[in-house]
């Protein structure tokens, strides 16, 4: 029976997409005084293969909220009704279930998520720093992503990090090359850029690149970072959260304009330097208030 005495967050996307609907849900869940569930319906459906779930070792329940994997005869008739019929068709039926939806217009932060109806479905991407920074603060969240079980891989690294002091550079490729023309792919400008204000702050630093793409990264940074460049090439079947998880143990990060390295940074913001582009997406409208003031932009410089 899918209970109603809960928010339940709707996943989309990669890990870093289902990391910001999942504390966004759970900011609500705090202030409504709810349980927190988590809705994998629509994870898996779309045109481009993001991998992980958000529930693969990753959260603790007692600490994060109930993990629900359950997909009720109501919640996916829903689904189907959304994929199917006409808006005016789906607002019929779903006045008819005992479900109430809530979907964001916007996809960064959405001031009135707070009014929201108790116990709602939340729909949207909710891409902000906002519900994160206002869950340490007012709930005392403590926002923890070490791997429970991790590899010797996870370890070994981690280990280097708190021995030396090493700056992540995050170049994002993939399935965003599909999207150039929207999301943009970062340049070699924007990384000189970057690098130059990691080396203002600390010459002796050293930088180790991870990427979708190591080959594509290694083309890119060729005339930017030493030649000494550390790649990093966790083994084959390593999961995007360990990946994820190491990389937010390095001193400084410059990530790209992708969520997975903005989590990366925002997973331990103590560090010395965290370095964003100045513009998120080369043509879709940029998430409000998704990068914190604290962090320092440089311009992006776009691959055409």
């Amino acid at each position: 029976m899918f209970c109603n005495r809960a928010v339940h967050a709707k996943l989309v996307g990669g890990l870093g997409n289902q990391l910001f609907v999942y504390h966004a849900g759970l900011w609500l869940a705090k202030i409504q005084g709810l349980p927190l569930k988590v809705d994998y319906l629509e994870l898996g459906g779309g045109s481009r293969s993001h991998g992980q779930m958000l529930d693969h070792g990753i959260l603790n329940a007692s600490a994060y909220g109930q993990i629900n994997r359950k997909i009720s005869v109501r919640r996916l008739t829903y689904g189907l009704a959304n994929r199917l019929l006409d808006s005016k068709s789906v607002s019929k039926i779903v006045t008819k279930l005992p479900l109430r939806f809530y979907t964001s217009r916007v996809t960064g932060f959405d001031p009135d998520l707070e009014t929201a109806p108790h116990a709602a479905v939340l729909q949207g991407y909710f891409q902000s720093y906002i519900y994160v920074r206002e869950l340490r603060e007012k709930f005392s969240y403590n926002l923890h992503f070490d791997p429970v079980q991790p590899s010797s891989w996870f370890i070994e690294m981690k280990a280097r990090f708190q021995c030396s002091k090493f700056a992540v550079v995050h170049v994002r490729r993939g399935d965003y090359m599909a999207a150039k023309d929207t999301f943009g792919i970062l340049g070699e400008g924007y990384y000189k850029s970057a690098w130059e204000s990691i080396m203002a702050v600390d010459s002796g630093i050293e930088p180790i690149v991870f990427s979708d793409d190591v080959e594509e990264a290694r083309l890119l940074l060729q005339n930017v970072l030493p030649t000494t460049t550390e790649f990093a090439t966790p083994p084959a079947g390593t999961p995007d959260s360990e990946i994820l998880a190491l990389m937010s143990h390095a001193d400084s990060i410059v990530i790209a304009n992708s969520t997975f390295s903005w989590w990366a940074a925002m997973l331990n913001e103590e560090k010395r330097l965290i370095v964003a582009p100045s513009q998120w997406f080369l043509s879709n409208e940029d998430p409000s208030f998704l990068i914190p003031p604290e962090w320092l932009r440089v311009e992006s410089e776009w691959v055409i």
